[in-house]
């Protein structure tokens, strides 16, 4: 997800780690086990370019922000 983000590509997974953190703003966290929202919500980030385009750059921003020094301080 972090190398995905520091080039802009959206994540949609289940709400765990990392994506459950950045849900809504950074990423779309969907149910674990629910394959009908995660289908769902791949299909809206494919057809809503402005959802998109949000969710990549507030995932750019936070992939820069939590570097490792970050990660080492928390």
């Amino acid at each position: 997800m972090l190398e995905a983000a520091t080039v802009g590509v959206p994540t949609i997974g289940t709400a765990v780690g990392h994506i459950a953190e950045w849900a809504p703003a950074a990423a779309i966290a969907v149910p674990v086990g629910d394959s009908a929202a995660l289908a769902e919500a791949i299909r809206r980030v494919l057809v809503d370019e402005d959802l998109r385009m949000r969710i990549a750059r507030a995932a750019v921003r936070r992939a820069i922000a939590e570097d490792a020094d970050h990660t080492r301080a928390r």
